[in-house]
């Protein structure tokens, strides 16, 4: 597969971001590959009207948190790798899984990633995203801690915000100052991600080293959505992400900070990593995001797919390009982790 680097929102205006030095914060990724096209029609045909007819009352909820701790339990119980270690352990007050390379010898300047899990603050877990754990721990010679953070029922959004920050502060406590600590996260764990980012800067704690979002949330306001450039989302409907906002600001922790992490572009300095499926339901944000990100002068990479899944990264064993996507992400931290090492050694030269 190709990547032809190029700046824009849409195909048919490859000018409409361009920089005035003729480069790109874009990068287009395609064709999609044949499992992908296979994948992407058997979910829009067979998921999507799941989703449009599931019940959304208390009945509807409490299957979808049952099933989600079922699925989560069984999977957290099975899917290591032979490659990697997985240790238990508990960050920020939540349950929290380590996963490190087998074979690489100890680093004590080894990277850090802070993973968030997605889910749409309803499921998800250390089970269902240790694929996508193990393969940033691999690929980019990472420790990878994993947190289970509150969610509904148990806690709104501003709950599970909460439990982010105080899980990325305590890392900073236990890991820094020898090691790079990187935040990343799909879906709702990509709103937490930027939400990480913004409250570092809020509460003047070392901001992260880079924050990373596969098809990130980025606004609370989902009705936006409505009024959109028309988005073929394989199995988001829009308006049923409009009525789940109401549970997602339930609970008696209140957000800290913006709403949408869409509206925090001014206070996010550290270098951001975003993926989206070109016309997802949260392309456009993502798109309008990294723009304010770019025209601000802090470096960002806007990574587009077509046909592909939201959070298509997490699958990382299911479609080619969820791999591809995820050797960007560890090209990304490495250029970073290696321009601190040059800086470091031309400092002491």
């Amino acid at each position: 597969m190709q990547a032809d680097r190029i700046s824009y929102d849409d195909p048919s205006d490859a000018a409409s971001t361009a920089d005035e030095d003729g480069s790109a914060f874009t990068v287009h990724h395609g064709p999609p590959s044949a499992r992908s096209r296979v994948i992407w029609w058997c979910t829009w045909l067979f998921v999507r009207p799941l989703f449009l007819l599931w019940p959304l009352g208390v009945l509807g909820f409490s299957l979808i948190v049952a099933l989600s701790g079922r699925v989560d339990r069984r999977l957290t119980a099975r899917g290591k790798s032979s490659r990697c270690t997985y240790t238990p352990a508990e960050l920020g007050g939540c349950p929290a899984e380590w996963v490190s390379p087998r074979n690489s010898p100890p680093k004590a300047n080894r990277p850090v990633i802070l993973y968030l899990h997605g889910g749409g603050f309803y499921f998800g877990g250390l089970g269902t995203h240790r694929p996508i754990c193990t393969a940033l721990a691999l690929t980019v010679d990472a420790d990878v801690v994993s947190v289970a953070y509150r969610q509904l029922p148990d806690g709104g959004v501003g709950t599970s915000i909460a439990d982010a920050i105080k899980a990325y502060e305590e890392l900073t406590e236990t890991v820094r100052p020898s090691r790079k600590i990187f935040v990343a996260g799909d879906s709702a764990g990509g709103y937490l991600t930027m939400k990480v980012g913004e409250l570092a800067a809020r509460r003047d704690l070392q901001v992260p080293d880079g924050l990373i979002g596969f098809s990130p949330l980025l606004s609370m306001f989902p009705e936006r959505y409505h009024v959109a450039r028309p988005a073929k989302d394989a199995y988001l409907p829009a308006r049923r992400v409009v009525r789940v906002r109401r549970h997602w600001l339930s609970g008696e922790v209140p957000v800290e900070g913006v709403l949408s992490p869409l509206h925090a572009s001014d206070l996010i300095t550290s270098p951001v990593f975003l993926t989206a499926a070109h016309n997802e339901l949260l392309a456009a944000d993502i798109y309008e995001f990294g723009r304010e990100l770019h025209r601000r002068g802090v470096r960002v990479e806007v990574h587009a797919w077509t046909q592909q899944l939201h959070a298509f990264p997490a699958m990382v064993y299911l479609v080619p390009e969820a791999q591809q996507a995820v050797g960007e992400t560890a090209a990304f931290i490495r250029s970073i982790v290696d321009q601190e090492r040059q800086d470091r050694e031309h400092y002491h030269e």
